[in-house]
């Protein structure tokens, strides 16, 4: 008897939907299908991705079309895959245990009337549903659902609503219009833009709801139903009430904010009769303003831009920004002014108003009871115009907030744009670059010359140096005849040729022929918002080259480094919400290298200072903890060279391997990131043997025996600083292992000086289906 009740109890655990009171009102009228019991046989993927990356989506699409139908009626729904379930099912009908391979069969052992298959098909990157309801006795289809294509993300949003909709009717259930809307939050989102009423009625439906829930849990009372069972039901009951109470309150939070919109709207409504028709066209202008300078700048390609165009550009963009503000302000303070002038005209009226004789004391002047109520409806009248001038200013705010996030963005990337290129000037076209060759210096052996850049009038850089006549013409100068020598006069000829050249080149630079044309390469930088309009030019290189045959006469490389302020200078914190996190972090990095001095010196103030940064950069650095961002690397001539050395080894086998490894600290003291280790080793016995038999490198075949190691895993852990120095993280890592798929675990310990770098020594447990592997590394880390 006892084993009856446990498997009672445990029926009444698997199967969500019990029968539920009639009525007609809630999510569906009628009885909601309770005369009926459904099973959910498959759901099938076709097509899917040949690395399986998307198996999980037609899992995720039945259990949540399970959930609707369960939730928004009273059918009987059972999944085929709850084997447990379909047995006591089949126990609880003294039915025979058929294979589940068979739906027919399997439905009719459990007694279902139908049995729905679910069906999910991949098309490139867009997926459809087909979903089809089958009678167990005619084993024909009753209807079903097929959806148009959705990209992966609207499908497993959007998809089991609208399916649950088309099934449920097919199933005989009629939804009423709130279970319809209900039903398909986040596939239609039709309730993001329901009505008041609509809202309304969503809030009654689930009213309904709930008194269901409840009249269900008060006949509990009634049943024949053991303990067990019993704290079953309530207990189902129970999950289904807190489902229900939380869609309640999301709904009433929608209709509050419904009615606070349409108040607003009201609001405004007003508060434009009480504007003067002046007031409300300056607002109007402002707004289009806005839209338009937005508009203008969205559309400016930037594809091709000069530096200067670029600096353009971004300074028009911080006007914009700042004007967007600028408007608002004066929008606000033009106002305030005329709403201070209503008010004060209220003021004043009521301080003037005539006294009535309880007002009074015994020589006619105002009594204290009347002074303290003249006082409170001042206070009202103030308090009422500051809630109104707050109340305007954060409307007029508001309506440019959209624009000002999209402006300062666009900013930012225009910035990473501009100076990830590199530009080139030539003096050919550029007229603020200036080339000039002076007349030759026969003693130099060269042209001086004269070369100045100007970036958008600010001259960056001056420089004057020689072109040799060699550089020019590729030849050298010829040497003078002596007297008696037999080549004299072949000689004097050559030195003829010479003075001839240098005098055409003369003529040519005199008449400024651009016979040779400088070109400038240079880079640009923005300053940081602390330093309005303020730009870093560096000159990487500078080149002349001969115009007629396009060849480059001299190269130099540069370093030359110049500031250029933009004229007129617009002071506007342009940057993002992320960049003024960065710099939060990078501020406190600052200071903590500023602590450290202080430390080194034995300083007092250390302290202090700690406790203010503390204090005052808690987002990017509190007492001892800090991200784990971190590079495993030694950096060499420009070079990262692996920073870890690792060994590993089990009792068959070992190898040696380098690599790297990163890091990135999503919180305080979560961590992602990635291992990459390569190396060389094998059997354990092999390795030996080669140690003793030094000439067996020689051997072609003792060289095969050598296998080449390497993995690439991915991580995910966690760190916690046990000191300011020292720090301990132990992680799960997944990915190739000795080219095979495997995963692992490891913990390390390192001691390093936050913000910079440090050493640490970890082991790692690596096991793929073949083998188990202990892997044992020391490293050093750089922060970042």
């Amino acid at each position: 008897m006892k084993v009856v009740k446990l498997a009672a109890a445990a029926l009444f655990l698997s199967i969500v939907t019990a029968a539920r009171i009639s009525a007609d009102s809630g999510y569906f009228t009628g009885n909601g299908g309770s005369d009926k019991k459904v099973l959910i046989y498959d759901s099938t993927l076709l097509n899917g991705k040949s690395d399986k990356s998307d198996q999980w989506i037609p899992i995720k699409i039945k259990a949540d079309i399970i959930n609707d139908l369960n939730s928004y009626s009273n059918i009987q729904i059972i999944d085929a895959e709850q084997t447990e379930t379909i047995r006591k099912i089949q126990r609880q009908y003294e039915s025979s245990e058929y294979s589940s391979e068979n739906p027919v069969e399997l439905g009719k052992s459990i007694q279902a009337k139908y049995y729905i298959t679910l069906s999910t098909t991949r098309d490139k990157d867009t997926y459809s549903l087909s979903a089809t309801i089958f009678s167990i006795e005619t084993r024909k289809s009753e209807g079903g659902y097929t959806s148009p294509f959705y990209s992966q993300t609207d499908y497993i949003t959007k998809v089991h609503g609208t399916a649950a909709v088309k099934l449920l009717s097919d199933l005989g259930v009629n939804l009423t219009s709130a279970g319809k809307r209900l039903i398909q939050i986040g596939s239609l989102t039709e309730t993001n833009s329901a009505s008041e009423n609509e809202m309304k009625e969503n809030l009654s439906a689930i009213t309904a709801e709930l008194e269901r829930i409840s009249k269900e849990e008060n006949s509990l009372s009634g049943t024949k139903l053991t303990d067990l069972e019993l704290e079953a039901e309530r207990t189902r009951i129970e999950t289904q009430k807190a489902v229900l109470e939380r869609q309640q309150a999301a709904e009433k939070e929608k209709l509050q904010r419904l009615q606070e919109d349409a108040k607003r709207e009201q609001e405004e409504e007003i508060a434009k009769m009480d504007r003067d028709a002046k007031q409300q066209q300056e607002i109007l202008k402002i707004s289009n303003e806005v839209e338009q300078k937005a508009m203008e700048i969205r559309n400016k390609k930037i594809d091709g831009l000069t530096a200067r165009e670029y600096v353009e550009l971004i300074e028009a963009e911080k006007q914009t920004l700042y004007s967007n503000e600028k408007s608002v302000n004066d929008a606000v303070a033009a106002y305030n002014k005329n709403l201070k002038a209503e008010y004060d005209k209220k003021i004043e009226a009521r301080k003037n108003r005539p006294l009535q004789t309880a007002e009074k004391d015994a020589d006619g002047k105002r009594s204290e009871l009347s002074q303290a109520r003249l006082d409170a409806d001042i206070q009202a009248l103030q308090n009422e115009y500051e809630e109104k001038a707050v109340e305007n200013s954060t409307e007029l705010n508001k309506s440019i907030m959209d624009v000002q996030n999209q402006l300062r963005k666009k900013i930012s990337s225009d910035i990473s744009k501009m100076e990830s290129k590199e530009f080139k000037s030539g003096s050919l076209t550029d007229s603020s670059i200036y080339f000039r060759v002076d007349n030759y210096d026969g003693n130099a052996g060269g042209w001086h010359y004269t070369l100045v850049f100007a970036f958008s009038g600010k001259t960056i850089h001056t420089a004057k140096d020689l072109i040799t006549y060699k550089e020019i013409t590729g030849k050298d100068i010829p040497e003078a005849p002596k007297a008696g020598d037999k080549n004299f006069e072949k000689k004097s000829r050559l030195v003829q040729e010479y003075f001839d050249t240098v005098d055409t080149y003369d003529s040519f630079f005199r008449m400024n022929i651009p016979y040779i044309e400088a070109i400038i390469t240079y880079k640009i930088a923005s300053e940081r918002y602390t330093k309005p309009s303020a730009y870093q030019v560096k000159i990487t290189k500078i080149e002349l080259k001969n115009v007629s045959n396009s060849k480059t006469i001299k190269s130099i490389n540069s370093t030359v480094k110049a500031g250029y302020n933009y004229t007129p200078a617009c002071k506007v914190d342009w940057r993002t919400k992320s960049e003024q996190e960065a710099d939060i972090k990078k501020e406190a990095r600052a200071k903590f290298e500023e602590e450290k001095k202080t430390e080194k010196s034995g300083s007092k103030k250390k302290k202090e200072k700690s406790e203010s940064k503390a204090s005052s950069t808690d987002s990017a650095y509190t007492g001892f903890q800090d991200d784990r961002d971190t590079f495993s690397a030694f950096y060499s001539n420009g070079m990262a060279v692996p920073g870890n050395i690792s060994l590993i080894m089990n009792q068959e086998e070992a190898y040696l391997t380098i690599g790297y490894s990163f890091t990135v600290g999503l919180t305080k003291n979560i961590f992602i990131g990635a291992n990459f280790d390569f190396g060389a080793g094998g059997e354990r016995e092999t390795l030996k043997s080669n140690t003793e038999n030094s000439s067996y490198y020689s051997s072609a075949e003792t060289a095969e025996e050598l296998d080449f190691y390497y993995d690439v895993t991915g991580m995910l852990g966690t760190s916690f600083n046990l000191l300011k120095y020292v720090r301990i993280s132990g992680w799960l890592e997944g990915g190739a292992i000795c080219s095979k798929a495997g995963c692992g675990m490891g913990a390390s310990l390192e001691l390093y000086t936050p913000y910079s770098g440090g050493a640490f020594i970890s082991a790692t447990a690596l096991c793929t289906k073949e083998k188990i592997l202990g892997k044992f590394t020391l490293g050093y880390e750089l922060c970042f």
